[in-house]
């Protein structure tokens, strides 16, 4: 007898009925007490941040150490250092996570140490050689930093729970 369009026109149509009771009844809500006039809420900050404003150090980890500023040209390599910059990082952790794993110990220094070693081993790596060659370093280099990763955090835990 009814058609499916008559069942839902019906259905809608008593929806509409069922709010719009609700709103008569219960009236329209109070103006809450946060927006009486001549009172301001705190504003949030929503100025975009200048990108050439850097930060001048590299912060302070959850044990404390104050990690070293990367070197400058690395904070300001544009996108045709991208590689070196990654071989540079990942020299400076094969670096770091070896010496932690050989002292068996993860002090600040060890574990956070200057710079200067691996732009030497950076700087020696990458004299003469081509793209595809620094490449296959950077490939390489990568993964033997990821697969000292997990002795050196093994040692470090072991180190802060002393």
């Amino acid at each position: 007898m009814f058609s499916t369009k008559m069942t839902v026109i019906g259905g809608v149509a008593v929806v509409s009925l069922g709010v719009a009771a609700a709103v008569s009844l219960l009236g329209a809500a109070s103006p809450k007490a946060e927006t009486v006039l001549g009172e301001h809420t705190p504003q949030i900050d929503m100025t975009i941040p200048d990108i050439d404003e850097r930060s001048t150090g590299a912060g302070v980890t959850r044990a404390g150490c104050v990690k070293p500023a990367r070197p400058d040209w690395v904070k300001n390599a544009g996108p045709r250092d991208t590689n070196k910059v990654s071989l540079l990082i990942a020299l400076y952790d094969i670096g770091r996570k070896s010496e932690i794993i050989s002292t068996q110990t993860c002090e600040c220094s060890t574990e956070y140490p200057s710079w200067d070693k691996a732009e030497e081993q950076l700087t020696q790596l990458i004299s003469g050689i081509d793209k595809n060659q620094l490449l296959q370093i950077l490939d390489e280099k990568t993964f033997e930093a990821g697969d000292l990763n997990k002795p050196a955090l093994d040692v470090c835990a072991a180190f802060r729970k002393q």
